[in-house]
């Protein structure tokens, strides 16, 4: 019976596949991802009216798969139609949410309880077809499978290290003196 351990020569192919997996998924990801980027298209929305409350507001269309670029044309308040100035809030581009209202008292009396009509663009890769799947919902998930499974590539190289040094060990014990 042979319990000699594998060489570190026999086990260079496997940390090699291992490393040349590693990259391969990499790649694929940030290919993906700039795929899903480069397929944005630009949105513009005329009058959306949103409820300030005085915290943080999000608008409609930020759940939109890929939704970026968040930037506001101009906002009237619903009830008097008069324009909120800009440094009465700001916006975060990536969430699509307006936040720190600071309204003017003649621009918006009760902030808590205000209604404005926000028009604003925005990209998105979503194409808008609710009944089917999408190719940025596609690509999100494909990407977001990767990146799970990419957490698993430590746990592999690990077990392989470790399997390399038992084998160097088992190998170096295993050997038998002559008589």
């Amino acid at each position: 019976m042979n319990k000699k351990g594998a060489t570190l020569g026999e086990v260079a192919p496997a940390v090699l596949f291992i490393v040349f997996i590693g990259v391969l998924i990499g790649v694929g990801m940030f290919v993906m991802t700039e795929t899903q980027d480069a397929l944005g298209d630009t949105y513009t929305i005329n009058n959306e009216t949103v409820a300030v409350n005085g915290v943080s507001t999000s608008v409609a269309e930020a759940t939109r798969c890929g939704f970026d670029n968040f930037a506001i044309l101009r906002v009237t308040n619903t009830s008097t139609s008069l324009t909120i100035d800009p440094a009465n809030y700001t916006i975060n581009a990536d969430t699509g949410t307006i936040v720190n209202v600071t309204a003017d008292p003649d621009e918006c009396p009760d902030t808590a309880h205000c209604s404005w009509n926000v028009t604003y663009t925005y990209t998105s890769s979503d194409d808008f077809d609710a009944t089917t799947d999408n190719s940025c919902d596609a690509l999100t998930n494909t990407v977001t499978g990767l990146g799970n499974f990419s957490t698993w590539m430590t746990v592999i190289v690990v077990v392989l290290a470790a399997s390399i040094v038992l084998g160097l060990v088992l190998s170096s014990f295993g050997k038998q003196q002559g008589i």
